[in-house]
């Protein structure tokens, strides 16, 4: 076996070279281990292009001029074609899987923008991770991740990166659960939520994520388009909140946001929007759509101060 000398730092095309001198995994790993993290993950994104885009054999050889058709910018960030800078920025492990995540097919600017955005930690808690899916061949042939493989064979790499998981077990539903998840400011209350919610509140949530990264409907920072998500998604985005009350009231914007911020709960603030005229919930709508986008904790937010103003 050769490769893997204990040399730090080894660029992407280091690895590569690395690679070609070794007999066995335990090598290979060695390799991988050697390059610096930005290498490291030019090298995992060259790997995964190949595996979505099906350019490598049964055997594990790859053909060329599929790869150089399909992953000709993952090749060029490897060997000296162009790139961009590693990670050097805070985004956690678990923040750059969301920010990924949120990156149109085939974007590399968006996933340079998001490997940049993450700290040196983050990242190579991610790459720890997809080293260990790779060796345990937890990739399917689309380059999707088999979670009970995952589970299996890489829970202290899935903990390190998302700490330790909590599963649904409470009685919330759905909307209480979003509910939950906007009042939160750091993991802790978020696992808190996750706790509290039921298991079929907790599949209605992630089915409006899915349909929101399918449809493109967030933006690089996470943020949901409200008006896509209406648009794209109008069944899921049901089945977590319920059919949405028609206004057939009298009340002002105004007046319907001092009753919704006055609520509890979910059949109050329906009981809310049907006491607001249709103008006045015309007016809402914005503001709320605004609110619920930034994440805002008050209804003045400086996010949405416009639309704050033309409810008032």
């Amino acid at each position: 076996a050769g490769g893997g000398g204990g040399a730090a730092d080894l660029s992407c095309t280091e690895i590569f070279q690395c690679l070609g001198n070794c007999a066995d995994q335990a090598c290979a790993q060695a390799c991988l281990a050697d390059g610096s993290p930005a290498a490291q993950g030019q090298f995992n994104a060259v790997q995964q292009c190949i595996v979505q885009n099906n350019c490598a054999g049964p055997d594990g050889s790859v053909d060329q001029a599929c790869a150089e058709a399909a992953c000709g910018n993952e090749i060029n960030a490897c060997f000296g074609g162009g790139g961009g800078g590693g990670p050097m920025g805070n985004l956690s492990c678990s923040e750059f899987l969301q920010c990924l995540n949120t990156c149109p097919p085939n974007d590399q600017a968006c996933q340079q923008g998001c490997v940049e955005d993450t700290s040196a930690e983050g990242f190579n808690a991610y790459n720890a991770v997809v080293e260990c899916a790779q060796v345990n061949n937890c990739f399917g042939a689309d380059g999707s991740a088999d979670t009970a493989c995952l589970e299996a064979n890489c829970g202290g790499e899935v903990e390190a990166c998302f700490g330790e998981q909590v599963e649904p077990m409470g009685t919330d539903n759905c909307g209480e659960f979003v509910q939950c998840l906007g009042n939160c400011q750091d993991q802790a209350c978020q696992q808190r939520c996750v706790s509290n919610v039921s298991a079929q509140g907790f599949d209605d949530y992630n089915a409006i994520i899915e349909c929101g990264q399918t449809n493109m409907c967030f933006d690089a920072q996470g943020r949901a388009d409200q008006a896509c998500l209406e648009g794209s998604c109008g069944g899921q985005l049901e089945a977590c909140f319920g059919a949405q009350p028609e206004p057939m009231g009298d009340a002002t914007c105004q007046e319907t946001l001092q009753c919704i911020l006055g609520c509890q709960d979910e059949a109050c603030a329906n009981t809310c929007v049907e006491g607001s005229s249709p103008a006045g919930f015309e007016q809402f709508v914005p503001l709320y759509n605004c609110i619920f986008e930034n994440m805002c904790q008050v209804p003045d937010c400086a996010a949405c101060i416009e639309q704050f103003d033309a409810c008032l």
